[in-house]
């Protein structure tokens, strides 16, 4: 069975069995790189920093999600 086959498969199962799928596939993953959490972090603050600080610009949910 292919990649794309198991796939295709587990799109037909309703949304409570994909998530159970989907949590069983990331945690056999292990756990994350620390280097990469700490990097993301770090990013995370400085976004909310120049957030609050109002250098960072911000756009209304209704006009990112507009088509085209």
């Amino acid at each position: 069975m292919q990649v794309q086959d198991i796939v295709d498969e587990a799109l037909k199962l309703d949304e409570p069995q994909r998530i159970e799928i989907a949590e069983l596939l990331m945690a056999s993953l292990g756990p994350p790189d620390p280097a990469i959490e700490k990097a993301w972090a770090e990013e995370a603050a400085r976004r909310l920093k120049a957030y609050d600080e109002g250098r960072m610009p911000t756009y209304a949910i209704e006009d990112v999600l507009k088509d085209g």
